[in-house]
């Protein structure tokens, strides 16, 4: 303990005074701080385990609700929607090829068709007169018998119902005519046209299949994409909640090993008498003074002193400026200087100004001779105080 002072005296006082209070005040506070400070750590203990448990419950419902999207779980879904779009492009490729040969079997089967028009349609109409004689022959038929007989009886009725069965399949005929472009089906007997036909509906079937796989692959990377983007915002949630989580538990076990250390001191302190304060070395008066350094002081004094000397009169020379020369004047001006006439100077004047050198340099060396006197008491540590009553007795 140390207090610095003008007086040694006053400053040997203090720290007695000090020591005195503070020798018989230490055992008391030692004792209430220890126990203030007991109870504080175990308000933070308390504290903080409340909040442990609402960081553990709160990364527990967040792990519950996110089961699977959570960091480390799953395959590497980075790696699987690269996987995904490789075979996404290769099943649009796969489509593109497909329908270019639907586009090239239905150009052929409808080239085929034009080019047997003729052949086909007299197909038809042969099937269609096949179909008409026969009703009309049954019709005759009928008629011959009706001569002979009414109209209910037994063959007549079959004969009607025959003509029925064949007109009715003479219709599905013209209706298959009209959706084959007005060819019945007879004329799709051809061998080429069946294999074109065939190629063709096979192609649209791999078309549509096809179209399905790549519809499926996109769903699925855009699936994959959205539960990415929710797996970052979820890693970036679980990452704040884990650094909240753990810098509770870190405060929380530093407490805890606080509050161990404290009772430990506690029973250290309980199995004491009492608090010992010893003095190990007693107030002294020191027989220099700690600050300032004298020597350095003395030089910053000569050096503030001479700098400001300079400085003083550089300002007089800005305020009140001199002209030295014809060519300053004629700067200063910017008028033409035709000449010059020298200061006449008696004798008395000249006597002044000779003597102006020898009182700066008497001054200036008594200024340096002040400051060598000073610092060699500085560094020697000589008593002025005896060096003047010394003084005195000689005198």
């Amino acid at each position: 303990i140390k207090y610095e002072a003008d007086n040694p005296d006053l400053a040997k006082n203090v720290v007695q005074a000090v020591l005195t209070v503070f020798s018989e005040q230490t055992q008391l506070s030692t004792m209430a701080g220890a126990d203030t400070a007991h109870h504080f750590i175990d308000r933070q203990i308390q504290e903080y385990e409340v909040r442990l448990r609402n960081a553990e419950k709160a990364k527990e419902n967040f792990m519950r609700a996110n089961l699977g999207m959570l960091p480390g779980q799953g395959s590497n879904q980075v790696e699987q929607m690269h996987t995904m779009t490789v075979t996404l492009q290769d099943a649009k490729l796969i489509l593109d090829e497909a329908i270019s040969r639907k586009q090239a079997l239905k150009e052929q089967f409808d080239e085929a068709l034009v080019s047997n028009d003729e052949e086909w349609g007299v197909l038809a109409d042969q099937q269609s007169t096949i179909e008409d004689e026969k009703i009309a022959g049954l019709k005759l038929r009928r008629d011959d018998l009706l001569i002979k007989y009414t109209a209910n009886h037994p063959e007549i009725a079959h004969l009607n119902k025959t003509i029925k069965e064949l007109e009715k399949i003479s219709e599905k005929k013209r209706a298959k005519q009209a959706e084959a472009g007005g060819l019945d089906s007879s004329v799709m007997t051809n061998p080429y046209t069946q294999s074109i036909k065939i190629a063709l509906n096979e192609a649209e079937a791999n078309v549509a299949s096809i179209q399905s796989r790549v519809n499926v692959l996109e769903k699925r990377l855009e699936l994959a994409q959205s539960e990415w983007n929710t797996r970052l915002s979820l890693e970036t949630e679980m990452q704040n909640l884990n650094r909240d989580y753990s810098a509770i538990k870190k405060n929380y076990e530093q407490l805890l090993s606080t509050r161990e250390q404290a009772s430990l001191s506690k029973k250290v302190d309980d199995q004491a008498e009492s608090l010992k304060f010893k003095i190990a070395d007693a107030p002294d008066k020191p027989l220099l003074p700690s600050s300032p350094a004298k020597p350095i002081m003395d030089s910053i004094v000569l050096l503030v002193g001479v700098v400001s000397g300079f400085g003083v009169a550089f300002l007089i020379y800005l305020i009140r400026p001199t002209v030295m020369t014809t060519a300053q004047l004629r700067q200063l001006t910017g008028l033409p200087v035709l000449g010059s006439v020298s200061m006449k100077i008696n004798d008395l004047e000249l006597k002044k100004n000779k003597k102006e050198p020898f009182k700066y340099g008497l001054c200036t060396f008594g200024l340096i001779v002040i400051y060598i006197t000073f610092m060699m008491i500085d560094i020697l540590h000589i008593d002025v105080s005896s060096l003047v009553k010394l003084l005195q007795r000689i005198h």
